[in-house]
């Protein structure tokens, strides 16, 4: 069964390559309506799809904005594949039995002692970098889980260390990371050329 074909998600060419890419961390720094909210969605259904055990959570800087980005994305894109929704605490339950749940960054203690197979981290540049460094990375550990990490490029700080062109370094730590860039032009470029939709942020 494809997952890809259920859903019915279509790929716009850069979504494509991210989707593609077998690096355990991925970093995708993008501009504004370049699509990235409806590559993560698309990411967190079949990542959850696959998933035998283990949690899948989207973390947002609040739950609060989660909620707001990516909950009727969700609830839309995963009609045919959602059991059951749960809109106080912002979890959807899957017809396999996995569930994704929406997070806030701010209330880290809702996100400990967990095993987390993917998470999606949005706006990263407005988390505490201990967020994920002491408690979604570790996480992750138990079952080699994967990350994506999404962003606006604004200004230089911990997202930027994540995603910066001059990253040369190849420690442990980053070989199982790649960075993707793309601008709003490009994604209007390549939106052009398929159907409407593809934008939403």
């Amino acid at each position: 069964m494809s997952a890809t074909q259920d859903l019915q998600i279509n790929l716009l060419p850069w979504q494509q390559q991210v989707w593609t890419d077998k690096s355990r961390f991925k970093v995708v720094a993008a501009g504004r309506r370049t699509g990235k909210t409806r590559l993560a969605a698309s990411l967190l259904l079949v990542k959850a799809l696959s998933s035998k055990n283990g949690k899948v959570f989207y973390v947002a800087p609040t739950q609060g904005q989660a909620r707001d980005v990516i909950w009727d994305m969700l609830l839309e894109m995963g009609q045919g594949v959602i059991a059951n929704s749960h809109v106080n605490n912002l979890t959807l339950k899957l017809i396999n039995g996995a569930s994704i749940s929406l997070k806030g960054s701010d209330r880290p203690e809702t996100m400990r002692g967990v095993s987390l197979r993917y998470v999606v981290l949005d706006e990263f540049a407005d988390f505490k970098p201990e967020v994920w460094e002491l408690i979604l990375r570790p996480a992750l550990s138990d079952l080699k889980g994967e990350a994506l990490f999404i962003g606006t490029p604004m200004g230089r700080n911990h997202f930027y260390d994540l995603y910066r062109p001059d990253q040369t370094d190849q420690t442990d730590r980053q070989k199982d990371r790649r960075t993707h860039r793309q601008t709003e032009t490009e994604a209007d470029t390549q939106t052009d050329r398929q159907a409407d939709g593809q934008t939403d942020r």
